[in-house]
């Protein structure tokens, strides 16, 4: 009986030893490898035009930038390290569940082949030959499952950059730009043409300087038939390049985070010592855009223009052909630091008189975008007048500004006119100092 009993006892003492539950499964360690070479080092094998068989037995590695998620990029996803970005070439669709953005993917790239698309380096699989013509195929499943390492989870960085400063080396790159906004042309508008599948292209600008970038942006994109915002902000994407100038690629609408109010190119509010422009990078019929200058209109469309007389340029506008019943278009200079004494000096012309339609102005309180949100004082300075005869430079004499410890001041050059008021007004070699 003493026998059973400790049978029994022991029966229950190992079952209430059994877990009911189990726990989760302990992933295990992501890969990680040493690459042998340089996204950069790679690279630097291709030539433009060509295609090169690699035989170097290298190992890259790189985080995901890019991935085809969105369907802005196709059979594609884009891995970068510290050194370069490349696109690799996929012969597979919904890569994103492999290779998301985040992801950590080694190549062994011996046998793999480097092409290149519109100057962007490629990483394909194979070129084959149908009806005589040539075709580059992406990595296959064999060389996926040969080549390619997929490791560890995490996130993707980008380089925040200033547009005018993105060279070819930035290329399949993750970069930021801040303080830009699609230019007015280009906001509230469809990203690319989701009914009829068409890629396009809308514009961004830089506050503070009048840089502008392209982005690109597929039919077949998911939020290709989304809105452009109308403010202004940050902007994420993967450098593209096409016809020797860059692009970018975004991944999806939320690396545009436009959320603060427009600004207005050009415009900066810090006080220079002096001014002296005497209009040479002005293109002739277009609007002015000159780095800290700013060009804008208050009844009308029409802003001033680039004009030339053989080799002379300088700003220019007139109301002739506009139809408009009343126009008012500023070109404000950079900000000058009043807190010395500082005179100003132009020279300005007319032509086909019908209205003294020029005058100039002082303001401390101007922010950039808009001159009628400003106080204006005018200047009395000297202004070519129907007596002078058409396209007689005349000088302005050096007008006094006024002394304001701590001020800065703003030089606005006001054109006025309408259908009837069309005489033509030349400016040039602004000196403020």
């Amino acid at each position: 009986m003493k026998n059973i009993f400790i049978l029994l006892l022991s029966i229950l003492t190992i079952t209430a030893c059994v877990k009911t539950e189990f726990d989760e499964p302990v992933p295990n360690p992501p890969v990680v490898l040493n690459p042998t070479a340089t996204i950069a080092q790679l690279k630097a094998k291709h030539v433009t035009g060509n295609r090169e068989t690699i035989t170097d037995d290298w190992l890259i590695g790189g985080t995901v930038v890019m991935d085809d998620r969105s369907g802005n990029y196709y059979k594609t996803f884009v891995i970068q390290d510290a050194t370069a970005g490349i696109e690799v070439k996929v012969d597979n669709t919904n890569l994103f569940n492999d290779y998301p953005v985040g992801r950590t993917v080694y190549i062994y790239v011996k046998g793999l082949i480097l092409t290149d698309y519109n100057e962007t380096v490629q990483l394909i699989g194979s070129v084959i030959t149908e009806a005589g013509q040539e075709r580059e195929l992406g990595l296959n499943g064999v060389q996926i499952e040969k080549n390619v390492v997929k490791g560890a989870y995490g996130t993707a960085t980008p380089t925040v950059k200033k547009i005018e400063d993105i060279t070819s080396a930035d290329i399949s790159t993750l970069v930021t730009f801040e303080n830009v906004q699609f230019i007015d042309a280009d906001a509230d508008q469809t990203y690319a043409d989701g009914v009829n599948l068409n890629s396009l292209n809308r514009t961004v600008e830089a506050c503070g300087t009048n840089s502008l970038m392209l982005v690109r942006s597929s039919g077949y994109a998911s939020f290709a038939n989304d809105k452009t915002p109308t403010g202004q902000g940050s902007l994420t994407g993967v450098v593209g390049w096409y016809g020797g100038s860059p692009q970018l690629y975004i991944r999806d609408v939320s690396d545009v985070a436009f959320t603060n109010a427009r600004c207005c190119p050009g415009f900066d509010p810090a006080a220079q010592a002096s001014v002296n422009e005497l209009f040479d990078g002005v293109t002739q019929y277009q609007d002015i855009a000159i780095s800290k200058w700013s060009n804008n209109t208050v009844k009308g469309s029409k802003k001033w223009y680039g004009g030339a007389f053989g080799t002379d340029k300088f700003a220019e506008n007139e109301a002739y052909n506009s139809n408009l019943a009343e126009m008012e278009s500023w070109l404000v200079s950079p900000g000058v630091d009043l807190s010395t004494p500082k005179t100003l000096s132009f020279k300005t012309a007319m032509a086909f008189y019908k209205h003294d339609g020029l005058t100039v102005w002082i303001s401390t309180d101007y922010t950039g975008c808009n001159a009628a949100t400003a106080t204006w004082t005018q200047l009395s300075a000297t202004i070519a007048t129907n007596a002078d005869g058409n396209y007689t430079w005349v000088p302005s004499g050096n007008v006094n500004l006024p002394v304001m410890a701590g001020k800065t001041g703003f030089i606005g050059f006001k054109y006025v006119g309408s259908t009837t008021l069309t005489t033509k007004f030349r400016v040039d070699e602004v000196v403020i100092q």
